[in-house]
């Protein structure tokens, strides 16, 4: 997926939740749209918010070339 690809879906406002699917089969629940940084090379993914803080607890980096597609919450692809 090209980043901007991405980062068009990431912009929807409203903003709706999405899953990221990989390569080997991982997927990534999107709540926010800024649990996701999107860079040229990489997408840097938020994982375990703190419920207090908002925080993220630990982060995937995941290349762009391995994700297989996005899905929309509702499990539609996107």
């Amino acid at each position: 997926m090209r980043p901007e690809e991405l980062l068009r879906l990431l912009r929807v406002r409203p903003f709706k939740p999405l899953r990221i699917c990989t390569s080997d089969g991982a997927g990534f629940e999107i709540q926010h749209p800024e649990q996701v940084l999107v860079t040229r090379s990489t997408f840097v993914i938020g994982l375990e918010p703190d419920a207090r803080t908002g925080v993220w607890r630990r982060w995937e980096h995941c290349s762009p070339l391995h994700v297989t597609r996005v899905e929309m919450a509702s499990g539609g692809a996107a």
